[in-house]
């Protein structure tokens, strides 16, 4: 909450699916620093609205948890309040992400397992 306004509910409600990619990479990625000062927007200048997510930045401790071999998955994951597992489950299916599994990390795709979620590459073959 910042000067009144909720920015998690905020941004669900006008930027769902970069939330959504923010959410599920930051799961992927093992980051466990996603608080209020490491994401932003961009605004214009002249109405002084919300225009859209601002890239994302301040990864410099994504993937330090594999090599201390920690389990992020019940790290609280600050924009949503819940687990980094949880935001990143309930996430996916609105982040129209497409994510190839072949060559991917151990670590990561254990952790792209546990989502439960189907490769989109998966999901064309199926309906071929």
């Amino acid at each position: 909450m910042h000067r009144g306004v909720d920015f998690s509910v905020y941004v669900e409600e006008h930027f769902l699916q970069d939330f959504a990619k923010m959410a599920v990479c930051d799961y992927l990625f093992a980051n466990p620093d996603r608080h209020a000062n490491n994401w932003g927007f961009f605004v214009d200048a002249d109405t002084n609205d919300i225009v859209s997510i601002a890239p994302l930045y301040d990864h410099n401790q994504a993937l330090i948890s594999d090599e201390l071999g920690n389990d992020i998955s019940e790290l609280i994951y600050e924009p949503t309040g819940t687990t980094i597992w949880e935001a990143a489950r309930r996430y996916a299916p609105c982040s129209g992400l497409e994510i190839e599994t072949e060559g991917m990390d151990s670590q990561i795709l254990e952790r792209f397992q546990r989502l439960d979620i189907e490769p989109e590459w998966e999901a064309r073959e199926k309906e071929r």
